[in-house]
């Protein structure tokens, strides 16, 4: 939609608040260049893009592959099942299983992500073939020697580096001071036996602290892209309030640039889901609603501008 204008009426959830109002987005060459009142707005929900805090978008050639072993002899690298995957599969197959990922996330409103890759410099070169000349944008933190040419450091686990204790404790102590952003995929852990209570992760004594919670879907070798799916499992199994599942939806997104949050002054990143077409329509919460009842396939357009 750049270098076009057009304006998107509708109830949007506006700004990091996710207030919901009646408005005209008015969006010129790609930016929001003003957000109106208008108390006759069309019952449509106009919706921030999701950003999806973790994933393993190169696991979709593994993708429900069975879960037969421990999760070491699952994912624990060089050895473990996804990896010996990888390494067997071609290249044009690797990019070829995380554009169709992609497509399926940018079908479910999710416009980023911040994702694991493993593969060294040809991973990252891999994942960015994939979301190429797609409004998508893969926040990529590399492995095996990715980590020069990728946006941030993806560290498989505590055996990657020394002294991990010793960083993980001085982590936990600033997380909430310094708002560092702590991203929990609740789906995964519970699918892979990670965790089989409500306490772990503690979501709630997170949100009393202050953290800075983000929502991401972690394998897709295990778990569909599907931010839906994620707030809606959160909602149930945490009991978080849904704005704040919402929130942590679309929070990562700042890691792009500007957020996807509806605003004035930074690129439109958004969706719309028009009510009308299910019983959504009779909602008395939308917000809740968007969380526990809506799918990708009450999305009737989304406008990506990356």
């Amino acid at each position: 939609m750049k270098n076009t204008s057009c304006i998107v009426s509708g109830q949007a959830f506006v700004g990091e608040d996710l207030e919901l109002r009646q408005v005209d987005v008015v969006i010129t060459n790609g930016i929001i260049t003003a957000v109106e009142e208008k108390p006759k707005a069309p019952m449509v929900w106009i919706c921030p893009a999701f950003f999806n805090a973790h994933t393993h978008l190169g696991d979709t050639i593994a993708m429900d592959c069975g879960r037969r072993g421990d999760l070491a002899s699952l994912v624990t690298p060089p050895e473990g099942l996804k990896h010996r995957l990888l390494a067997a599969a071609s290249p044009q197959d690797r990019v070829s299983g995380m554009r169709a990922s992609i497509q399926g996330m940018l079908a479910g409103g999710t416009a980023g992500c911040a994702d694991f890759r493993e593969g060294g410099v040809q991973g990252v070169a891999e994942l960015r073939e994939a979301s190429e000349r797609l409004s998508f944008r893969p926040v990529i933190f590399g492995r095996d020697g990715g980590e020069a040419v990728a946006e941030g450091l993806g560290i498989s686990s505590t055996r990657d580096i020394p002294d991990a204790d010793t960083l993980a404790a001085n982590a936990h102590r600033l997380c909430a001071d310094r708002q560092i952003p702590i991203v929990v995929c609740p789906r995964s852990n519970w699918t892979l036996g990670v965790t089989t209570s409500e306490r772990h992760p503690p979501l709630k004594l997170m949100q009393d602290l202050g953290c800075k919670i983000l929502l991401g879907t972690d394998n897709v070798m295990f778990i569909a892209p599907d931010m839906f799916s994620e707030m809606d499992f959160t909602s149930t199994v945490y009991g978080i309030e849904s704005r704040v599942l919402l929130h942590a939806a679309v929070r990562g997104s700042d890691l792009t640039g500007p957020s996807f949050f509806i605003r004035k002054g930074v690129p439109a990143n958004l969706f719309m889901i028009d009510p009308v077409r299910s019983s959504l329509h009779f909602s008395r919460d939308p917000v809740t609603s968007i969380i526990k009842r809506a799918s990708f396939c009450q999305i009737s357009h989304n406008v990506f501008n990356l």
